[in-house]
């Protein structure tokens, strides 16, 4: 079987095919496509193909709801909820986000759904799901009227309680659908029957303001796949590491808002095993971002909530992957203050980074690396992409070194250190919430500018061990291929283990495990599922909860109190046993393992047609002098052979910045392994 991955990012489409017959991998990357990310999508698929034929699979991660959260430009959402209700969003938590406490003219963000398309209908349950108030079927009529008049595309529905008992959405959805057919639908008691009123009502919303763009943007995938002949067993990448089929994701795309970084930490996972480590940060740094995750003890970390854009928050099964504006094409400027700032502005695909030549002119982190040496003008891309370094050199001079009275070596060494400190804060941040002392982790430097500054991020955060995979470039693109189909379920059933027992816990984890099931098999997986049943708890009185993994054998209270009281002592450095045990919501995944070889992970051996070693001058980020570095093409070097630094390591997609007082070691996998 042949599969390729494709991960769409801001500024490059990344492809990557295994063929399990042969082992053989194939790569290919292309500048992406912001206006239409499908063109460079089965422009590469085509391009990929010229070489080898059509795949039999193909897995995309996606930007799409991402991007269309971002920016807002989803469908237009008209929203049913419970009479009295209707400002929820509006309302939301009632506390401002933490980077904005200090600014005294901050304006809440709008609401993804205006006032005048919120409406409330006369229906009510109680806390235990039963009916209080019939639904008032003719509001839910004339809400649809008001909704058609006023050019609605889409309709979220989202009633109280309905996470216990959907009664009432189901028969307005069925309203709905007769009286608006066509139009998309997102029901709260299908994307997330779980309570707090405010995270459900904004996780439906923001699914259906993606919904339509989705359809249309995967509609259009499969169409052109068929017309160059392809297979058309096309799987998207989800938030929570797996995949699953297109058509469920034009049914469900919000849950795919966290597609591509997904995946590059799936692939960050296996090369931290192949290189030995169980514990590794996992740094994807492309184009337009830094993303930022854990592999601990072999397993990565995983979240339920998150903002897919500022103010949307959505709670889904997600892995827990952190993203700043950090990439090679962040834009440097200076603030009011006369700061040097980095991000989060990027110059993207188009026109991309000054020294593209396609008529940018503002300076970028990539701008910077061409200055001071880090990056060859010819071996960009494997040198089909010319950079002009006197194009560089101009916009930092006119828009850093010149603002800030800083010679030009000065100023670009000063854009890689904010964006250095950017990437520290952002990992020291996430660490220090997980309660991991960071320096005991190897640092895994993905993506296409990942390994130009994987070194010194690592110095700052006191890291010894920085491991560049073959082909960094391409992470993203090779998780892809290395992920399952995964169905992750949420229901709530708040109580206390001390006072209610665990039988209809038992009871629900079992129905939920089943209805998995039937989605893989829906999905046409025949081979053995795997089950994995979790509780989200809390000791009674506190706000919060956390997840804690459960086994179906040995669901008695004391074994779940137990685990609970375990896990609260790792993360908190306290627990209180004597309290009572509250659980919230239970959560069941199930997971199908896609059929492929033993190894899908890029190798990279020597070759006896690698460039021959030459010799350039790069500023030395310590001493802050020129210095003569060595520079090698990766492909001259072969498992056990050490590089010391000051070096540069040239390959297709990146380049390997090894600074003095540093080594590079091949390990057999064509792992660079960087100590110092």
């Amino acid at each position: 079987m042949r599969v390729v991955g494709i991960d769409v990012g801001g500024t490059f489409t990344d492809l990557v095919e295994i063929d399990d017959s042969t082992g053989q991998h194939r790569y290919h990357k292309l500048p992406s496509t912001p206006d239409d990310p499908a063109r460079a999508f089965l422009s590469g698929v085509d391009e990929l193909a010229a070489g080898g034929g059509a795949p039999d699979r193909t897995i995309h991660g996606s930007t799409v709801a991402t991007n269309t959260l971002i920016q807002r430009s989803g469908a237009t959402v008209g929203l049913l909820t419970t009479r009295g209700h209707r400002d929820v969003l509006e309302i939301a938590r009632g506390v401002k986000p933490y980077e904005a406490i200090f600014q005294l003219l901050w304006n809440k963000p709008e609401p993804l759904v205006p006032r005048h398309l919120r409406l409330d209908v006369t229906e009510r349950l109680d806390a235990t799901g039963s009916v209080v108030t019939p639904l008032a079927e003719a509001e839910v009529e004339l809400a649809c009227d008001f909704f058609e008049d006023h050019g609605v595309d889409a309709v979220a529905i989202c009633f109280l309680f309905a996470y216990l008992n959907d009664e009432h959405e189901q028969r307005a959805a069925a309203l709905v659908a007769e009286r608006l057919p066509g139009v998309p639908l997102s029901i709260s008691s299908e994307i997330l029957p779980q309570w707090r009123e405010y995270e459900r009502t904004s996780t439906t919303v923001a699914d259906a303001h993606v919904k339509p763009v989705m359809a249309r943007y995967l509609e259009r995938l499969d169409d052109g796949l068929t017309e160059q002949g392809h297979a058309r067993e096309l799987l998207i990448m989800k938030s929570n590491g797996g995949v699953t089929s297109a058509s469920s994701a034009s049914r469900t795309p919000i849950e795919t808002y966290l597609s591509g970084p997904a995946a590059g930490v799936v692939a960050g996972r296996a090369v931290a095993a192949a290189a030995g480590w169980s514990n590794a940060i996992v740094t994807d740094m492309g184009g337009t971002s830094f993303d930022v995750s854990l592999v601990s003890e072999g397993g990565v970390a995983r979240c339920t909530e998150g903002e897919a854009a500022e103010g949307i928050p959505v709670t889904v099964s997600m892995l827990d992957v952190r993203a700043i504006g950090a990439g090679g094409g962040s834009i440097a400027w200076i603030d009011e203050g006369g700061g040097l700032r980095v991000g989060p502005q990027s110059a993207a695909a188009d026109p991309g980074p000054a020294c593209y030549g396609r008529g940018g002119d503002l300076p970028t982190v990539t701008d910077a690396n061409l200055v001071l040496g880090r990056l060859a003008a010819g071996a960009f891309l494997g040198g089909r992409l010319e950079l002009d370094r006197s194009l560089a050199e101009a916009a930092i001079r006119d828009h850093v070194a010149g603002p800030l009275g800083l010679d030009i070596d000065a100023a670009a060494q000063g854009v890689l250190d904010v964006t250095v400190a950017n990437a520290v804060t952002e990992i020291r941040t996430l660490t220090s919430e997980q309660g991991i002392d960071h320096r005991t982790y190897a640092l895994i430097a993905g993506g296409g500018a990942g390994p130009l500054h994987g070194a010194p991020i690592a110095r700052e955060l006191g890291i010894g061990t920085v491991i560049v995979p073959p082909l960094p470039g391409i992470l993203s693109a090779t998780g892809l291929v290395l992920c399952d189909l995964r169905f992750d379920s949420v229901r709530s059933l708040p109580g206390t283990l001390e006072r209610d027992g665990v039988e209809r816990i038992a009871e629900y984890l079992d129905q939920m495990a089943t209805a998995g099931v039937e989605r893989l098999r829906a999905e046409g997986f025949s081979g053995e599922p795997i089950v994995a049943l979790s509780l989200d708890m809390r000791y009674r009185g506190q706000n919060w909860e956390f997840e804690v993994a459960v086994d179906r054998d040995r669901l008695d209270p004391q074994t779940i109190a137990a685990s609970f009281d375990r896990e609260h002592e790792r993360l908190y450095r306290f627990q209180m046993p004597e309290h009572e045990h509250e659980v919230i919501n239970l959560r069941v995944t199930v997971t199908g393992p896609l059929e492929r070889g033993s190894d899908h992970l890029p190798r990279r051996e020597r070759s006896a047609s690698a460039r021959p070693a030459g010799e350039r001058q790069t500023l030395d980020d310590t001493t802050r002098e020129r210095v003569a570095t060595a520079v090698v093409d990766r492909d001259a070097l072969g498992s056990g052979d050490v590089l010391a630094g000051p070096a540069i390591v040239e390959e297709l997609d990146t380049t390997v910045v090894v600074p003095s007082g540093w080594s590079a070691t091949a390990d057999a996998y064509g792992n660079l392994i960087l100590e110092r």
